[in-house]
């Protein structure tokens, strides 16, 4: 993100990306104030008055005084100070007098009094009463009550009684007596009994209440909170970024991920440009009509509007959301979703609702069919990377954009496809396998009671699953494959527990399972895992879900228990080929093999050196780890 500062050095405009930087750093022409030469010198918060000449150093040390200026912190113009420690010009300047209206001089120090004349020093400021109207003199500039003797009357007997300055200021006015103190004390108890929210219950003295962000049901013995202790989501109001707050936060207010976006937020109206500021005010106001002002009737992309409001897209679509004026902007369409959605239609006549957030608001749906209760989101590469945004940001999407949208449709009891790119142009006819088999739609259907269980060969398997599996073949000690007549139908491969992926101790993993494409083998999962188990007696077995692209609903049924869900994973990405590679392939030990280039800076970040040779990062949604013990 830029932000278009004022050098304090110089005064003039510039652009940087860091929101705390004050001063250009741009080259400047100075004078030396020994041998007067003009010489070159970087504008920041030091400046010397003295060229890099030997003789001139000299001179200036020998002179006895520093040739480092600084801004007076009274007045803010530079001079050259008598110490190091010297922080005021200890000039005379002329003021106005804000008690008697004269002209006078104060001298730049610490505290100098910069408002009053030295006559009018020590007495008070005229003020108007905000009680009595009576204008008077105080002592302080923002004091709003004199010094007379106020009455107010009671809210209780309607009597008039005397209040001090101090209640005033404070606005804790009591009533005229005890008595009627406690009438209005105990007439507010009543109030507040009456207008207790439902669920109460007076024998644990807490409120039933329902969560005014995501609905649920929820206890506290607090009257006025509103928010469960979530975990709720929210748009991060300056970068655009959902993240993850309590209902503390959601009650205070927060509207920011981190303290760096706190404080743009704070110093916004110096950080972006006043004009800015005031196109996203009025956009924020009335989205409509300041579409309809700029735009006229030709409706404008999200590419369009984060442009002109200097603003993310997730941001202007989150505003968009909470206005309900979605319509007024031309939604683009991905050729990749375009395809997707144009396949669905063709094995289903089920209802389709695509780019909606009515689902798992405030995030974006692609595509959903309410039948199935299932979702595909479709991820192309350039994109939903992490290294390169194509709106002219630094960086793309956040590494968890795609778990927390995973994580939403959980909570929904939706089964979510992430749909991407690389998959797509390179794997499709095992994506659109995928697809039919969520659907429920498979053109083959065999019985595993029909089908006998061989042990099949390494070749055998890779053939097979490198057309099948998404993932391909790994290798693996043992491979069983499930014949229907003499035609290979599904395969389960299984071998030692991999460190590299996760690792127990004595334990086996299950690889790979697959099924042709366009196939569902009822039982077949359970006929090999079976054979399996009472063949080679394991101990315990591990395997792994990727949550991105299958449910894992296969798992519990064979017996395995969830142990954890792991972090985000990534592939690096060619964005000329659009093809994925493992990430221990961009490892310091294996990149130059990989790359096939000798000349590479070892000292750079792995993401440095990717990025360079044109790959991107992509994250996935993280893996289910499941255990299977005897």
């Amino acid at each position: 993100m830029k932000y278009r500062r004022k050098c304090v050095g110089c005064g003039q405009e510039f652009e940087t990306d860091h929101p705390r930087q004050k001063y250009c750093r741009n080259i400047k022409i100075k004078t030396c104030r020994i041998c007067g030469k003009q010489f070159e010198q970087v504008c920041e918060a030091q400046v010397s008055n003295v060229c890099d000449n030997l003789e001139c150093l000299k001179l200036a040390r020998s002179s006895g005084k520093p040739n480092i200026q600084k801004a007076c912190k009274c007045c803010g113009e530079l001079f050259t100070p008598k110490t190091a420690r010297n922080s005021y010009c200890g000039k005379l300047h002329k003021a106005i007098c804000d008690t008697c209206g004269h002209e006078f001089e104060y001298e730049c120090e610490k505290d100098a009094n910069t408002h009053t004349c030295k006559n009018c020093a020590g007495k008070r400021w005229k003020r108007i009463c905000k009680e009595c109207g009576k204008e008077f003199l105080a002592t302080c500039p923002t004091t709003d009550v004199c010094y007379d003797v106020h009455f107010k009357q009671c809210e209780i007997c309607g009597k008039e009684f005397e209040v001090t300055r101090e209640q005033l200021i404070n606005n804790s006015i009591p009533c005229c007596s005890e008595e009627c103190t406690k009438i209005k004390r105990n007439a507010a108890i009543k109030e507040n009994i009456k207008n207790l929210e439902y669920g109460w219950n007076r024998a644990t003295s807490t409120f039933t209440k329902l969560c005014a962000y995501c609905g649920k049901e929820f206890e506290t013995n607090i009257s006025n909170q509103k928010y469960c202790s979530g975990p709720h989501y929210r748009i991060c109001k300056i970068c655009g970024k959902p993240f993850e707050l309590s209902g503390q936060q959601m009650f205070n207010g927060t509207e920011t991920c981190s303290d760096e976006c706190s404080y743009i937020a704070r110093t916004r109206t110096t950080l972006v440009h006043p004009d800015i500021f005031i196109e996203w005010e009025s956009f924020s106001s009335n989205p409509e009509q300041w579409i309809r002002n700029t735009y006229g009737d030709i409706a404008p992309t999200y590419y369009q509007l984060s442009k002109d409001l200097n603003m993310a897209i997730s941001t202007i679509q989150h505003k968009l959301a909470t206005k309900n004026s979605e319509h007024l902007v031309k939604k683009y369409v991905s050729t990749m979703e375009q395809e997707v959605i144009n396949y669905i239609k063709t094995i289903t006549s089920s209802k389709i609702v695509h780019n909606t957030r009515a689902i798992i608001r405030p995030k974006e749906l692609d595509i959903y069919l309410p039948e199935y209760r299932f979702a595909i989101e479709c991820d192309p590469t350039a994109t939903h990377n992490t290294t390169k945004s194509i709106i002219g940001y630094d960086l793309g999407i956040s590494k968890n954009y795609h778990k927390d949208k995973t994580d939403l449709c959980q909570q929904q009891n939706i089964q979510l496809l992430h749909l991407f790119g690389y998959d797509w142009i390179h794997k499709q006819d095992i994506m659109k396998s995928i697809i039919q088999h969520r659907l429920q739609i498979d053109d083959i259907k065999i019985y595993a009671r029909h089908c006998k269980i061989k042990l099949i060969d390494n070749s055998l398997a890779y053939t097979f699953l490198n057309t099948n599996h998404r993932q391909g073949y790994v290798s693996s000690s043992i491979n069983l494959g499930l014949y229907y007549g003499d035609e290979l139908v599904s395969i389960m491969t299984f071998g030692k527990s991999r460190k590299s992926i996760g690792y127990l101790e004595n334990s086996i993993e299950l690889l790979r399972f697959c099924n042709s494409l366009y196939t569902t083998v009822i039982g077949g999962a359970s006929k090999l895992f079976k054979y399996f188990v009472d063949t080679y007696n394991p101990f315990k077995i591990i395997s792994f879900s990727d949550r991105a692209r299958t449910s894992g609903k296969i798992y519990p049924i064979l017996g395995f228990q969830l142990d954890h869900i792991s972090e985000p994973g990534y592939v690096w990405v060619d964005t000329k080929t659009d093809k994925a590679y493992h990430r221990m392939n961009a490892q310091k030990h294996n990149i130059k093999k990989f790359l096939k280039y000798d000349s590479i800076d070892l000292s750079k970040s792995e993401t440095q050196i990717m990025a360079d040779h044109g790959y991107v990062q992509v994250f996935d949604s993280g893996n289910n780890v499941w255990v299977w013990s005897k």
